[in-house]
């Protein structure tokens, strides 16, 4: 791997830490269009890169929130009924997103 993308990569990984740590949210939405300029400048097929990217985030973030809402209910900090609603809306609004991606260029997506 070439310097340039090693010194990218560690100024993506200080960027997204200090986000977190400024906002409170995960570093998803600084890692995935990092990883896929990353992917895309070392060759790989921008869809093929797109989609790498995405699911990369995705799978990494899925403990962080997993382990998140386990605490979260041991401490009773869960609102049930607000949850099922949102969870619902996101069950939903995600297939739906996830069926119009389908179908959409990746020039589009990018």
């Amino acid at each position: 791997m070439e310097l340039i993308f090693i010194l990218f990569l560690i100024f993506v990984g200080i960027f997204a830490g200090c986000m977190s740590g400024l906002l409170g949210v995960g570093g998803g939405f600084v890692f995935a269009p990092a990883m896929f300029f990353v992917l895309q400048a070392s060759g790989v097929p921008e869809d093929a890169a797109l989609l790498t990217a995405f699911g990369t985030s995705l799978a990494a973030a899925l403990p962080t929130v997993l382990t998140g809402a386990l605490s979260h209910t041991k401490q009773g900090n869960v609102i049930w009924r607000d949850a099922l609603i949102l969870g619902g809306a996101g069950i939903l609004t995600g297939f739906l997103g996830g069926t119009a991606a389908t179908y959409l260029p990746v020039r589009v997506l990018t």
